[in-house]
């Protein structure tokens, strides 16, 4: 392998790489990125065996071929050159090493053969869909938020993604006190696959950093093998490649509220103040904050109470304006979640919905395409 390849386009493709290199593993390879010279350019990939990122980059290459290098050492050394310079790269395959030459800085690296590298399957001949890149991105932020981070039931640590004829792709995610659902519109060419899997939320969130810069119209190519139990991402020169999670996915639409008795319609900002206000105290009682609804008269309008309180330091009240339906009511919530839940809507308005002091509790966004819904557990009242 002998390549030729601006400083500034190594540092890009290794930066985005190494995002999935293992931290602690008992395999030395999985620290390494793997280097694949071609005629189309330089391949970088990292793992940590639960998903891979492969970044592609463009390279002037003498001779084809393949290594893998310490990902830490090689990225410190590369945030060292200058961004102006052209970097060489030389593999001796003999001794697995390669020397790095950049204007007046030379190194040599010693590596480990590429063939020990986990290998990556062929996903030509698995399922496949097109998706809106930006969608993609907008529903991801909208509900992995929602996932769970404990171990100890790994199904709720990964995002649900259905795909069929009738509502295109649902992205739903649920830590077992809240869920988050969001349905996209296909752009497949051909008839819209009938798909079902559990993606880590983890590898998700990397392949949201990855479509943070789509543009509007970009498409990405996802594919699937349940057999192998495997996803495949790719948009533009990045690929994404993760492991799904074994087991069946709660069947969360049995909560999903299908009526409710009071309604109230807020304005979004408004709504986040006074709950970031309040968190200020409900912190100390872990996040609770009480919700009261009032229905408006002739002459006052209806109205969002919220008081939160800590024993050791007082108490906050906020109180907003609400085009309310129904009576009134009066609920626990977790504010955390709930501010959680409102970063991920973009609309001006969003309507409460409730039903009694102990049922789920609905987030919806007002204005916009009925596409978001967030339902979320009340907690318990002391009196």
């Amino acid at each position: 392998m002998k390549l030729s390849i601006p400083s500034s386009d190594l540092k890009s493709g290794l930066a985005r790489a190494i995002r999935a290199i293992a931290i602690r593993s008992t395999l030395p390879v999985l620290a390494n990125v793997k280097l694949t010279a071609d005629d189309g350019g330089l391949t970088l990939c990292g793992t940590n065996l639960e998903f891979y990122i492969l970044a592609r980059v463009s390279a002037k290459v003498e001779k084809p071929g393949a290594i893998t290098l310490p990902a830490k050492t090689l990225a410190d050394l590369v945030n060292t050159l200058p961004a102006d310079e052209v970097v060489e790269l030389t593999l001796n395959p003999k001794l697995a090493s390669v020397s790095i030459q950049c204007g007046r800085i030379k190194a040599n690296l010693k590596g480990i053969p590429a063939d020990e590298f986990p290998s990556l399957p062929d996903v030509d001949q698995w399922t496949a869909a097109d998706l809106d890149a930006r969608a993609v991105a907008e529903a991801l932020q909208s509900v992995l938020f929602a996932a769970a981070t404990d171990e100890a039931h790994p199904i709720l640590t990964g995002i649900l993604l259905r795909t069929d004829k009738e509502s295109g792709a649902t992205f739903a995610a649920s830590d077992g006190f809240r869920v988050a659902q969001r349905q996209l519109s296909l752009s497949s060419n051909g008839a819209t696959p009938a798909l079902q899997t559990v993606i880590p939320a983890k590898a998700l969130r990397e392949l949201a950093a990855m479509l943070s810069g789509a543009q509007a119209g970009g498409t990405l190519e996802m594919r699937l093998n349940p057999e192998r139990g495997q996803v495949f991402f790719a948009i533009a020169s990045e690929q994404l490649m993760a492991q799904t999670i074994e087991g069946a996915f709660p069947a969360y639409q049995n909560i999903l509220p299908k009526s409710y008795t009071t309604r109230a319609v807020l304005e979004a900002n408004g709504l986040r103040a006074v709950l970031k206000a309040g968190d200020v105290f409900a912190r100390e009682s872990a996040h609770t904050i009480r919700f009261k609804v009032s229905a408006g008269t002739e002459v006052e309008p209806g109205a969002l109470t919220i008081l939160a309180t800590a024993t050791e330091t007082g108490e906050g009240e906020g109180a907003l304006s609400a085009s309310v339906e129904g009576p009134a009511i009066e609920v626990g919530l977790n504010v955390k979640f709930l501010l959680e839940a409102l970063s991920a809507i973009k609309s001006p308005h969003v309507a409460l919905e409730l039903n009694t002091p102990t049922s789920p509790v609905v987030l919806r966004p007002i204005g916009a395409a009925d596409d978001y819904l967030y339902v979320q557990m009340p907690m318990h009242l002391s009196r």
